[in-house]
């Protein structure tokens, strides 16, 4: 399970900058994740809970932002936004296409005491 590993490590570098910042509590934590970064959503909330437990995160929020799979075609060279499962261009139907957005895992912020 790579959610707790994630989980754990986020903990960490967050409560790290929290004590830096002499915060005494994180009541939120934003974060950023692609429909295409291998995490699950279930399995990375309950890993988070258990990662906080005893540190300056236990009880914190966590809202997760989903970011949207968007590809760029190597043949006509558009933009599209294709399902997960089928990851074609929308217009020309081709399964060239690079990855632009879907995969990130993203600290974007922090609300703290």
């Amino acid at each position: 399970m790579h959610e707790l590993a994630l989980a754990t490590e986020i903990v960490k570098n967050v409560s790290k900058l929290a004590h830096e910042n002499k915060a005494l509590k994180v009541t939120e934590l934003r974060l950023e994740l692609g429909v295409m970064s291998g995490i699950e959503q279930e399995a990375f909330d309950f890993c988070f809970d258990m990662a906080a437990k005893n540190t300056i995160l236990e009880g914190a929020k966590l809202s997760v932002n989903k970011i949207p799979l968007e590809v760029r075609c190597q043949k006509c060279f558009s933009l599209s936004s294709p399902e997960v499962f089928n990851i074609v261009c929308e217009k020309c139907k081709s399964n060239d296409v690079v990855i632009i957005k879907g995969k990130e895992l993203k600290i974007l912020n922090m609300e703290v005491q």
